[in-house]
C-alpha cells in the first residue's frame, strides 16, 4: 500500500495521473487555511507563510497496469519569501522518497511556482 505525507508553509497542489487518493489517515489541521481534495487532487494552503500546516497523510492507489505519476506544485502570496513543501513517499512502511522544494522568491517579476513530478514505480 502507498501513502503520501505532506506539508507546507504556502500553497502545496497535489495532482495525480493513473491513480486516486484513498483513505485519509490526517488531514492537516495546524496552520490550515483552506484544505480540499478530490479523488485525484489535494490543495493546501496554510494560514501564516511563517509555519508550517501539520502533516497530512493520504492513501495513493495506482490504476492497474499504469505509471502513477505525482505532480506537485509549491508557491505563496506573501513578497520576499520562498514557500517550501515536503513530500514523503512510503510503500508497506518503506520510504520510497522525501523531497523537500521551494518556490522561488515571490515577488514582482517572474513566475515564482514551482512544479515537480514524480513516476511511481509499483
Amino acid at each position: 500500500m502507498h501513502k503520501i505525507l505532506f506539508i507546507t508553509n504556502g500553497r502545496l497542489d497535489l495532482t495525480l495521473e493513473n491513480a486516486s487518493f484513498g483513505k485519509h489517515y490526517k488531514d492537516p489541521s495546524d496552520n490550515v487555511k483552506s484544505f480540499f481534495s478530490t479523488k485525484n487532487e489535494i490543495q493546501l494552503i496554510s494560514d501564516d507563510i511563517g509555519k508550517f500546516t501539520s502533516w497530512g497523510l493520504i492513501e495513493l492507489i495506482p490504476d492497474a497496469g499504469k505509471l502513477p505519476i505525482i505532480n506537485a506544485c509549491v508557491t505563496g502570496d506573501n513578497w520576499g519569501w520562498f514557500a517550501t513543501a515536503h513530500l514523503v513517499l512510503e510503500k508497506d512502511g518503506q520510504i520510497i522518497f522525501n523531497d523537500n522544494f521551494q518556490s522561488g522568491l515571490i515577488g514582482p517579476v517572474g513566475n515564482p511556482t514551482t512544479h515537480k513530478s514524480y513516476p511511481v514505480q509499483t
